[in-house]
């Protein structure tokens, strides 16, 4: 059933920010903090803090890209960092679970993983090459993560919203849906989830959520902020754009796959 699960929430995701990367800058510089995050098996959000104006290019200390995913045995976690994205290095996770999602906010890198057992594993670092596995017990599934205007979120079945400031403790935010959720993003000033049967959630600060009309049926995938616009992906050449997170307007994707 685990498997199953994975499969699905990992394959579909696959035609959503294909082929990009979180990519971290250290050091002290102004401008936003973008974040992409994009896993071995397709996973992949998309957040921009949007708190200050301004470059987003590496200070002279370097860049690290990190990205996770599942071993060859389903149930491992992998991560594989690397400071150029053509020469990659395996680290250890700590973690006998897959990873579904990694994001960078706050100094720290902090994935997010499957539920195996009831045992969620969020798998945190402070430079990308050392980690820190953590744990808690929940009966969820966990689909992503995302960061934004100093916060991290995380988001999963019947559902779940989970926030926190420093990726270490977690505080569970109500909802108000059921529906699993499968990504989430921060753009314009808001937060923005999405998940199952077309569930579009938005919320200025990431405790209190509000449910949007989506315009549709199907299950979103993924969300993504980019270039001051919203674009959410599902089945069937699904697209959904829209500037402020609440207007969503369908777009032509010329597939139905």
């Amino acid at each position: 059933m685990e498997f199953l699960r994975y499969k699905k929430s990992k394959l579909l995701i696959l035609i959503f920010l294909l082929g990009m990367f979180l990519q971290s800058c250290f050091g002290n510089y102004s401008g936003n903090e973008k974040d992409v995050s994009e896993n071995l098996s397709g996973s992949g959000t998309e957040s921009e803090s949007g708190t200050s104006s301004g470059s987003s290019s590496c200070p002279s200390t370097g860049c690290l890209f990190v990205t996770v995913g599942s071993g060859i045995t389903v149930g491992t976690g992998n991560i594989l960092t690397s400071p150029d994205g053509i020469t990659w290095t395996s680290r250890n996770s700590g973690s006998p679970n897959f990873i579904g999602g990694v994001s960078y906010g706050n100094g720290i890198f902090v994935t997010s993983g499957g539920m195996i057992e009831k045992t969620f594993d969020y798998i945190t670092s402070s430079d990308g090459i050392s980690w820190s596995k953590n744990s808690m017990n929940i009966n969820y599934y966990i689909s992503g993560i995302t960061f934004g205007n100093g916060l991290f979120l995380v988001m999963g079945d019947s559902g779940l919203i989970m926030s926190s400031t420093d990726g270490l403790s977690w505080t569970t935010r109500t909802s108000g849906t059921s529906k699993d959720l499968s990504s989430g993003t921060y753009g314009n000033g808001r937060y923005v989830v999405v998940g199952d049967d077309g569930t579009i959630l938005t919320s200025p600060d990431g405790i209190t959520w509000t449910s949007i009309t989506s315009g549709t049926t199907n299950t979103l995938f993924g969300v993504t902020f980019q270039n001051g616009i919203f674009i959410s992906l599902g089945p069937y050449g699904t697209i959904l754009t829209s500037t402020d997170g609440i207007t969503w307007t369908s777009k032509t994707s010329g597939t139905t796959i």
